[in-house]
This record gives C-alpha cells, structure tokens and sequence, in this order.
C-alpha cells in the first residue's frame, strides 16, 4: 500500500510544519470540517472554548452566512475575506478563505492590534463581572469564572442549562417569581433584538444555601446579513450588599416609625386602655419583624420568678402565656445576668445549646428555634424583657 503510505506521510509532515506555526489557520475539508490546525490555531480557540474537537462553525458560529454559503457554490471565486465581529471582548476578525483541491485553507487575523487582540480574551477571563453567553435557543454555551464564582456552579453545572432552570428559584425585588422564561432579559434579547439593561434578579445559590442579588445586562449577537440573534451574551455583577443594606435601612425606618408610634400612643392613656394599646403595639412589632411570637415578661426579683404578662402570636401559633406564669429563675443564671448589665440574649438556634441546659429545655419544648430578649430597663434596673421568637423556622436577629 505505497500510495496510502505517501498520503499519511504527507499528512505527517503537513502537522509537523502546521505544529510549528502561530498563524491561526485551520485546514478544512469540503464539508468545513476541521481537518488540521496550526499551533497558533489551537491556542486562539483555547481562548474562547476549553474543548479543541468541535467543528469550525461551532467555533465560529458569525460565519455561517449566505455570503459564505454563495462562495461556495461559486466554482468562479477561489477566495473569500469576511469581516466579523465575534464577540464584545474579542471584537473584529477577518476571515481569509482560500478554496483548494480537497476543501479551503482559513487563515483569521485581528483587525485590532496585537496588544488589544491579546487582552479582550484575558479580560473576559480576569473581569470581576460575570459573563455568560447562550445560543440561539437559550443554553448556556459559556460562563467566565467571575459568573461561576458569582452563581456559585462550576461551567460544567452551567453549560446546557437555560437562565430558568427551577434550581435556582428566580425572583424579582419584591419576591414574586419570575414568569415563564422568555421574560429573563438574554431571552427577550433573543427574541427582541434589542439590548436590556440594569434588570435586578434574586436567584438561589446553592455554594452558599443563601439568596443572591445581581444586577444583568443582556447583548444580542448577529451574523452578517441576518435579523436574528444567533446569540446572546449577558453581564452581571453581585449586588447582594447593596440590596441587603436597603432592606435593613427600610426596615429600620419602619421599626423606628413603630417604636415612635407606640411610644406616643402611652401618652396621658388611660389605664383602662394600657392592656389594649400595648397588646396592639406588640401586633405592629411582630408583624414588622416577621415573628411567630411577641411577649413581655416581668421579673420578680424577690420571688426569684418571672411572669408572661402580655404576648401576641402569629396565626397558625400555639399561645403560650398560660404556660409562663412565675416560672422559677433557678439554672437561667447565665439568662439573667446578662439581662441584668442591660444586655439582649440573642439564641439563633436553640438546638444548638446544651442540651442539659434548663434554657435549652425550655425553648425546645416550647417549639422555639431561634429567639432574642431585650432587657426592659429603668434606672439601672431590669423589670422584665421583651422576646420575639420564631418557631416555624431559624432566624437571625440582631439587636
């Protein structure tokens, strides 16, 4: 079989020589598959796709045009420039395509200069923004480790996903869920055509169990001579701080309004009213704050007991007032010395405490997860204490 022998010699050596260039040119058969690549040529893909055994279209998707498809056909037209632009951080590439006997040599050039050609695909990797780009049908081709790092899954969780996928729980600012997947600001650009900007997502990390906020710019991509995106690249950036900081500010205006409120609501009140009016402001702090249960306790100190004198509790919650009257003050030392310097006990998780503990016991009997005490206070002395607890789920609080 000398021939066969020649060719795959022949073919050897074309590697050999194509191993040696960092031109980027690819050697393509009929079809437009890739049949060889110069050393420069897999480099430069390398930049835009870790994987290097896909066929050229898959890389350079911009080219599939009608100009291209008429070269072909074209037995009189034996080359072809194309001028294209790939990608916001790659730019502008001109494609040199020259027809041989066993398919067509592409040569690709930047039309910016070496410098810039060499920092757009190094910005996309190093960007504190998140990038993902999807095709035309909304799967997620690829993702920047800023967007890994940001949605906290890795590229292989990413890639043929779609913006929606159920995981992630997506939410608008005031909580409600996001419609039918062709509301998200890649998919409206990919049906639009027209860019969206500064649109605010909540969506659920699963790296960190916890809500997340970005804010996302959506940017669709055409071919030469085509009306319809056949892609889509959005930008991102994590502004959970930012939106966790206004929701804490907001909230605090609305406590200080409630604290304000009921403060003057005690003015020259008569006593036949006081049960009410503080049974009513404990509904408005509990609400506010989300809890499952509102109450004071007053302190006996000479007894060494404390009493539930007033308590509010959300629907769906088992009152426990009954329950609380002069309870002894005996194993709660820890309790009511802190209570004592005028300091708040917060607990976040009541299962954690030691369980031989009477505090412990309490809560987990009573169903409380997660709780704080504020000291009532009066001229250096502790009367009682105001508790919020939260017994459906664990809460955070802070004082």
């Amino acid at each position: 079989m000398p021939f066969k022998n020649s060719i795959t010699e022949d073919l050897k050596i074309i590697q050999l020589v194509l191993d040696q260039l960092q031109e980027n040119l690819f050697i393509l058969d009929k079809n437009l598959k890739i049949l060889k690549k110069s050393k420069g040529a897999n480099e430069f893909i390398s930049l835009f796709d870790s994987s290097l055994e896909r066929d050229f279209f898959e890389y350079f998707p911009e080219l599939e045009s009608k100009e291209l498809e008429d070269f072909r056909k074209d037995s009189t037209q034996n080359t072809l420039e194309i001028k294209s632009y790939k990608d916001f951080f790659s730019g502008e590439f001109i494609y040199s395509i020259l027809k041989t006997d066993t398919g067509y040599l592409v040569k690709i050039l930047s039309s910016q200069s070496n410098e810039s050609s060499d920092k757009y695909p190094n910005l996309f990797e190093k960007m504190p923004e998140g990038v993902i780009y999807e095709d035309s049908t909304g799967l997620i081709l690829d993702a920047n480790p800023a967007a890994q790092q940001i949605l906290g899954l890795s590229l292989a969780q990413l890639q043929g996903k779609t913006p929606i996928d159920p995981k992630w729980h997506l939410i608008h600012m005031d909580g409600s869920p996001f419609p039918p997947r062709d509301t998200l600001p890649s998919t409206v650009s990919l049906r639009t055509g027209i860019p969206i900007s500064n649109e605010i997502i909540g969506f659920f990390d699963p790296s960190t169990n916890s809500r997340k906020w970005i804010s996302i710019n959506s940017t669709p991509e055409f071919r030469s001579g085509e009306l319809k995106p056949f892609r889509v690249f959005s930008t991102f950036f994590d502004i959970t701080d930012r939106i966790e900081t206004k929701r804490k500010l907001k909230a605090q205006n609305e406590l200080l309004e409630v604290l304000i409120s009921t403060s003057t609501s005690f003015i020259n009140l008569p006593e036949e009213k006081l049960h009410e009016t503080i049974q009513h402001s404990l509904q408005k702090l509990g609400e506010l704050v989300k809890a499952d249960r509102i109450y004071v306790f007053d302190y006996d100190w000479e007894k060494e007991t404390s009493s539930n004198t007033f308590e509010w509790f959300a629907e769906g919650i088992d009152p426990q007032l009954e329950f609380f009257q002069n309870v002894p003050l005996e194993g709660l030392d820890d309790w009511t010395e802190i209570h004592l310097k005028g300091e708040s006990i917060v607990v976040e998780d009541a299962f954690a405490l030691d369980k031989e503990s009477r505090l412990s016991q309490i809560l987990i009997s009573n169903g409380i997860k997660s709780l704080i005490a504020m000291p009532i206070m009066e001229n250096q002395a502790c009367l009682g204490f105001i508790g919020i607890d939260s017994v459906l789920n664990h809460h955070v609080y802070t004082e």
